[in-house]
């Protein structure tokens, strides 16, 4: 086996999942960090500036502000960096779009991956969003013994980012963080494999 396998594997464990109520959407944004780590700190700096909130030490690894409604939570990993936003979904199905990554927003690095997941009680209303995903890639999971669906067709949306939904009829908010999180490192990590 790899000699840092244990060490990958670890990595998986040693964050804590966020307590996640729905609804609610996430947008995580992973940056290649070619410039170096100067780079990430005066993004989060301008962002804490922005905020009136004190910077992350230099040496910080991540970081979490509170950001309109949501939140924003950065990562440090050793390749890239990741800006994680969870906010409220609008009962009309949009995102209360006051994320940081609109007008203002300067990237550390070049993207790598981005993804859009919506978190929704399972009802007939929010199973007809199912339709707006490809059908010809469409990928449909059921987890937590039923409690949960997750939708999805691997594809971009107009903002760049990988679309997924999840259905829920159940979840306490430690199981929908904790497969949240799992969703989203996954589509990370599928995608940094995939550029090799």
């Amino acid at each position: 086996a790899h000699e840092g396998r244990p060490g990958a594997i670890g990595e998986v464990h040693a964050r804590p999942h966020p307590l996640i109520e729905k609804p609610r959407v996430l947008i995580q944004l992973s940056f290649m960090t070619e410039a170096g780590a100067a780079v990430d700190h005066a993004v989060l700096s301008e962002l804490s500036r922005r905020l009136g909130i004190a910077a992350p030490e230099r040496n910080a690894r991540h970081h979490a502000m509170k950001w309109g409604k949501g939140s924003l939570r950065w990562e440090r990993h050793t390749e890239f960096s990741t800006y994680l936003w969870e906010g409220p979904l609008a009962e009309n199905g949009r995102g209360q779009e006051d994320s940081p990554f609109g007008n203002g927003f300067s990237p550390p690095g070049t993207v790598i991956s981005g993804i859009r997941l919506e978190i929704r009680k399972w009802t007939q209303a929010s199973e007809r969003l199912i339709a707006g995903f490809d059908p010809t890639s469409l990928c449909y999971s059921l987890v937590e013994r039923g409690a949960a669906a997750i939708i999805t067709d691997f594809r971009q949306d107009g903002d760049g980012l990988t679309r997924m939904l999840v259905l829920d009829r159940g979840l306490t908010p430690a199981s929908t963080g904790a497969l949240s999180q799992r969703l989203i490192d996954i589509e990370t990590y599928r995608t940094l494999a995939m550029l090799g």
